[in-house]
């Protein structure tokens, strides 16, 4: 039996004896059409790529792997009938009907970059390009290049690849990366965050472990440029959904948001009231927002208040720390960047309807001068939840915290 029969099979009986018990196991409306349901993407995945399928036998939560399109979570899903994709995926570039050499976007709710994106240490621009978008390329060996996979498990993944980059500073660098996708089952969010979810509360969660290695003989410097490991997740993009990200007051600004010009209002509200920034993600206007050591915690997440699913991230994240900066300009102080980022996608400038309606969530680790031999390691879990407005609230105020009710939407 192939991997997929054995998580669907685990799927459909569990599934089975929910809706037994309780109806409301198939009740999840799918509003959006067949292109955000789980099944038909899982379909179309399975038709082009090798696609690696996670779970917990104890649940119904199916987590899917793409070792060859650079080891992404592309997507999760809650099990059951009709539920929806946990995660964009780019179909027209999944089919091989449209390439973009400068960046294969195939989605996925976890991927692997490295970063800085910008600056004299660059590795997006090659040496002297002016910082512009006809000019950006996302390099291959860590955005589209497959990896090997080392271990597989039903619940459990390893995959791994070697990495050579150069930056704008024209400094070499040699690299390996190790990435793990491990299953949350539902009993750890009892165990870890004292909270007994509702049987009808639908959960599926996995964290990813990414190890990056200096395997070149010289140490990495900041004079010559340093790298960290980067995590974005992109997501069904909706008028409904809101990136809430809970900050610490201090000095200086805490929200950054203008990478591409000023956030308009309606689009962002900072509270230093409620501590929170609250962002539009609808997938209709470029717009991107972040925050620094001083001021962002370790957890942050999204709210679709139509189709009620609630997502949340947590990462490692050090009490101090130096962070590579992402701008695409020449930095007076390039380790002084942001370790949170959402991303909206959509037209620079105006809002305007595309057919690439995304979101994204974004982690990053702190960047270290490595001896050879020296490792970063980052971790990042996602979780997902859906159900009743009352009962993800109660979640959102235990593991975000995040009074739903008080969110100050823009």
């Amino acid at each position: 039996m192939s991997a997929r029969e054995v998580a669907l099979s685990v799927t459909a009986s569990l599934c089975l004896l929910l809706l037994l018990s309780f109806p409301s196991c198939a009740t999840f409306s799918r509003e959006e059409g067949n292109k955000l349901n789980f099944d038909t993407t899982l379909s179309l995945l399975e038709s082009c790529t090798d696609v690696a399928l996670l779970y917990d036998p104890s649940d119904i939560g199916v987590v899917v792997v793409t070792p060859e399109y650079s080891a992404r979570v592309m997507m999760s899903g809650f099990g059951g009938i009709d539920t929806p994709r946990l995660g964009w995926v780019n179909e027209p570039v999944v089919r091989g009907e449209e390439i973009n050499p400068a960046f294969v976007n195939y989605g996925g709710a976890d991927r692997l970059w490295l970063s800085p994106e910008g600056g004299q240490f660059a590795l997006f621009f090659g040496p002297g390009e002016p910082y512009d978008l006809d000019h950006w390329v996302t390099p291959a060996t860590f955005n589209s290049d497959p990896y090997e996979v080392i271990e597989k498990k039903p619940n459990r993944i390893v995959m791994a690849r070697d990495m050579s980059l150069t930056n704008y500073s024209e400094t070499p660098f040699d690299l390996h990366v190790e990435r793990s996708v491990a299953v949350v089952p539902r009993s750890r969010i009892a165990a870890d965050y004292r909270l007994d979810l509702p049987e009808d509360v639908r959960y599926v969660g996995y964290t990813t472990e990414n190890t990056l290695t200096n395997r070149s003989s010289l140490k990495m410097t900041r004079k010559t440029g340093l790298v960290s490991i980067w995590i974005l997740g992109q997501f069904d993009a909706s008028p409904s959904t809101y990136l809430i990200a809970p900050f610490r007051k201090g000095e200086g600004t805490i929200v950054k948001s203008d990478y591409f010009g000023e956030v308009p209002p309606e689009r962002l509200i900072v509270s230093e009231e409620k501590e929170m920034a609250v962002f539009l993600c609808d997938g209709r206007r470029r717009t991107k927002i972040g925050l620094g050591i001083n001021h962002c915690k370790d957890t942050l997440g999204s709210y679709d208040f139509d189709r009620n699913i609630l997502t949340v991230v947590i990462f490692n994240m050090p009490s101090s720390g130096a962070y590579a900066d992402n701008s695409w300009k020449y930095q007076e102080s390039p380790f002084e960047g942001d370790v949170v980022n959402s991303y909206n996608n959509g037209l620079e400038g105006r809002d305007a309807d595309v057919p690439d309606k995304f979101y994204e969530i974004e982690t990053l680790s702190p960047v270290k001068e490595l001896s050879p031999g020296g490792k970063i390691v980052h971790r990042s879990t996602t979780l997902h939840f859906g159900g009743s407005f009352d009962d993800l609230n109660a979640v959102s105020r235990k593991i975000l915290g995040v009074d739903l009710t008080e969110v100050p939407l823009p």
